[in-house]
């Protein structure tokens, strides 16, 4: 699969991740992994309005993460921090949001 790298990003764009990452350079717990999870976040929900499900191999893939563990601490961590609102599924073959 060819990727298109002709989209650009807009200033209001870059605005805005800049002012969500400038906070978190004060805060230790935050590290480029939960930046990489962040931004798989922001790609997978494009085109999907407030609450929106989650799968986790695609968010692993697109965050080039490979262990489990590190994906739900990372969820976890970035919910605790207030930056997200993960909420797990509690079954298997449902997928979180």
């Amino acid at each position: 699969m060819q990727e298109n790298y002709n989209d650009k990003i807009t200033a209001a764009q870059v605005k805005a991740l800049a002012a969500w990452l400038t906070p978190l350079q004060s805060n230790g717990r935050i590290g480029p992994v939960h930046i990489c999870v962040y931004l798989a976040l922001i790609q997978s929900s494009a085109g999907h309005p407030g609450w929106f499900p989650i799968d986790r191999a695609h968010i692993m893939q697109l965050a080039k993460i490979k262990g489990e563990t590190t994906y739900y601490r990372v969820l976890r961590d970035l919910h605790k921090a207030g930056l997200v609102e993960y909420w797990p599924s509690r079954c298997w073959k449902k997928e979180s949001r």
